[in-house]
């Protein structure tokens, strides 16, 4: 036989399987596969988007999203503090606004730093201002460490159960469900502070002793990574805004490099906030003060110098940004003073050896020996004051269009009256989840 025959019957003998297992195929019957239907006229996200609302039998799983928007800040709470407000989005951008001078409304607000750095007195100085502006504002107090009278002192009517509400929760579970009500009858702001000072129920009913022998590491931080994601759908849809207050921990570190500080509460807060900002004292607020035991002006200390920087910004381009603002004790965040600063940066204030000058519009000249005088007088002369902020804003380009507390709801948006105290939190929050 000649070698092209034996090829030949060598390749009928391969074509037998093929065949075999081309019948058997056949014989098995067809997955069916999902039609497919193209218009011509149509584009395929319309007719994806015509599916989805039949199957899903609702339309609010799409965002609506309209080209106005890019001409207006992002809807915003002002925190009280034109530095921060600066800091967070208030410079202008190509566009000629400031993409969100404030707090973000239904976002997550992490502000993190050392004890003594200004966590507490710029919360208080949110609220402060969203309830000034009618808003109302829920304060999650697990550290119990609230001084009604310094609240007070900041702006919070303590004693106005409609508009401003302390919670003081025995435990991490109590605490999230606090939450999950306030944010589902539409609360216009409610603070945690702090996220990482809330025992989890399993831990609370155990003994001192058994709590010192060991327990379930991460225990607050692997409730929150379960609870974040669920709650803050619920945040974005009744334009609640939260900030969360962490503090500085110092790490595990036995090799001596890497990371040195640990941030409360587990690193869900990093993934699920749209803003964080770290706060670090820098410095101490000196003045002059007469002393009536020695009966002279000595130098006391009356506030802190802090510095704020933004390591997550999802509202504006500020990310990585920071700012020095200063905090007096008993009295809150001191603008006046920032503004002083800024108006001495750019000659708008003037000083000569202990002088400071300054000349209103009129031209009638201010000039007083020592900061803290000519402070006095922009703190008694309120025009006074709103004038030297009008010549400060231009350098600081830190207006825009937006809300001052927060949006309200559009038509077809979150109605508070629909909210339920949903089945399944019971599931996220039990016992369970500290379980594994």
């Amino acid at each position: 036989m000649s070698p092209s025959k034996k090829t030949t019957k060598k390749a009928a003998v391969k074509k037998t399987p093929a065949k075999t297992t081309a019948k058997k195929a056949a014989a098995k019957p067809a997955a069916a596969k999902p039609a497919v239907k193209k218009s011509a006229t149509k584009s395929p996200l319309i007719q994806a988007r015509e599916f989805l609302n039949k199957q899903l039998k609702k339309t609010d799983w799409k965002a609506n999203l309209d080209t106005s928007q890019l001409k207006q800040s992002i809807p915003h709470i002002k925190s009280g503090s034109l530095i921060i407000d600066h800091l967070i989005g208030g410079k202008v951008n190509a566009a000629g606004i400031a993409p969100c001078p404030g707090i973000p409304v239904g976002k997550i607000f992490n502000l993190y730093g050392h004890e003594g750095s200004g966590k507490t007195t710029v919360a208080l100085t949110v609220a402060a201002t969203v309830i000034a502006n009618g808003g109302t504002v829920c304060y999650n107090d697990w550290e119990n460490e609230i001084v009604p009278k310094y609240a007070h002192a900041l702006g919070i009517p303590i004693g106005d159960e409609g508009k401003f509400m302390l919670s003081q929760p025995e435990t991490l579970e109590e605490g999230c469900s606090v939450m999950w009500a306030m944010a589902g009858h539409g609360v216009d702001l409610i603070v945690l502070d702090s996220v990482g000072a809330g025992v989890p129920a399993a831990l609370m009913e155990k003994s001192v002793k058994e709590v010192a022998e060991g327990g379930r590491l991460g225990a607050n931080a692997a409730l929150w990574s379960k609870f974040l994601p669920k709650v803050k759908r619920l945040l974005n849809q009744s334009k609640t805004t939260v900030i969360a207050i962490s503090q500085l921990r110092s790490a595990v570190n036995i090799m001596g490099y890497g990371e040195q500080f640990t941030v409360q509460g587990g690193k869900a807060w990093r993934f699920y906030s749209a803003l964080r900002m770290h706060l670090k004292a820098v410095g101490k607020d000196k003045t002059s003060i007469y002393d009536p035991l020695t009966n002279k002006s000595v130098d006391r200390v009356v506030g802190v110098k802090t510095r704020a920087r933004l390591e997550k910004c999802k509202v504006s381009d500020q990310q990585g940004n920071e700012e020095i603002f200063y905090i007096r004790w008993g009295q809150g965040i001191d603008d006046l003073r920032s503004l002083m600063e800024i108006g001495l940066a750019h000659k708008i204030v003037r000083k000569s050896g202990s002088w400071y000058t300054w000349t209103d519009p009129e031209g009638e000249e201010q000039s007083y020996q020592g900061l803290e005088k000519l402070r006095r007088y922009f703190e008694d002369n309120e025009r006074s004051h709103k004038v030297l902020e009008r010549q400060i804003l231009p350098y600081m380009a830190g207006t825009g269009e937006g809300n001052d507390f927060g949006a309200e709801a559009e038509d077809g948006d979150f109605d508070p009256d629909s909210f339920s105290d949903d089945p399944d939190l019971a599931g996220i929050l039990s016992g369970g989840v500290l379980d594994g």
